[in-house]
């Protein structure tokens, strides 16, 4: 190649890059970028895993949000990641921000546990508490037992429910500790301060009564219509030996 042909080729490389400089800044000088999520569909479709039966994670068309640098790893296919050390995504819920909780739909849960608090699901197997979004079985719910009316059997109730709240207008905020008793939903217990179960007399009867009944001799109030008032009765008498 001569000098005369190598300073053309050069001439036309200048040209080809001052062409791709004046492209990129047409393109990216004052551009606001679009942000993206660290979590979410693969840019390429080899980065796109099949959706997993058993947890419905996975597919084409984006990930499930990952709220810690454990579930950024991505984890095999029915396998729990481990204890994260990064949250993401904090968000708290007002009416401006993540939207008011509805308290009708709302439920608490309390789960069973091992020994060292971990959560056990319906076969026995740990469960990472941080990540629910890869449990493969449900977590298991507590039950609590309830004795019958007849006092012959008992049923076990599961330990999921709405909030027993009540709003107060004067504050204007809800209170779990209302300023009203109803005495008639209102029962004196005692429990096993160890255990939490309900402890028996010594006929074996559990220590549990509603605070008012409509049979005076079983009831711990009573209403006096004179001064509108509820009243304790200040004398037990136990029948003699």
């Amino acid at each position: 190649m001569t000098i005369n042909e190598e300073i053309k080729h050069l001439k036309q490389q200048i040209e080809i890059l001052n062409t791709k400089v004046s492209t990129l800044s047409q393109n990216l000088e004052n551009k606001v970028f679009t942000p993206y999520s660290k979590s979410g569909s693969g840019r390429h479709n080899a980065q796109n895993t099949p959706v997993d039966p058993f947890t419905g994670l996975g597919g084409t068309k984006g990930g499930a949000l990952a709220w810690n640098d454990s579930e950024l790893k991505s984890p095999p296919l029915n396998q729990q990641p481990a204890i994260p050390t990064k949250g993401y995504h904090k968000h708290g819920h007002s009416r401006y921000a993540g939207g008011a909780l509805d308290i009708s739909t709302l439920e608490l849960v309390e789960y069973e546990t091992d020994e060292n608090g971990n959560i056990l699901d319906t076969e026995g197997n740990i469960l990472n508490k941080h990540c629910q979004q890869y449990w493969a079985n449900n977590a298991k719910i507590k039950t609590v037992e309830v004795k019958t009316d007849d006092g012959e059997s008992s049923e076990f109730i599961p330990k999921i429910g709405n909030l027993e709240i009540e709003f107060d207008t004067t504050s204007g905020k809800w209170v779990a500790g209302s300023r009203y008793i109803d005495v008639e939903e209102t029962y004196l217990i005692r429990r096993n301060s160890e255990t939490g179960e309900t402890m028996l007399d010594e006929n074996e009867t559990e220590m549990i009564s509603p605070l008012y009944n409509e049979d005076p001799l079983k009831s711990s109030v009573v209403w006096d219509s004179t001064d509108k008032v509820w009243r304790f009765y200040a004398v037990y008498s136990p029948e003699p030996e």
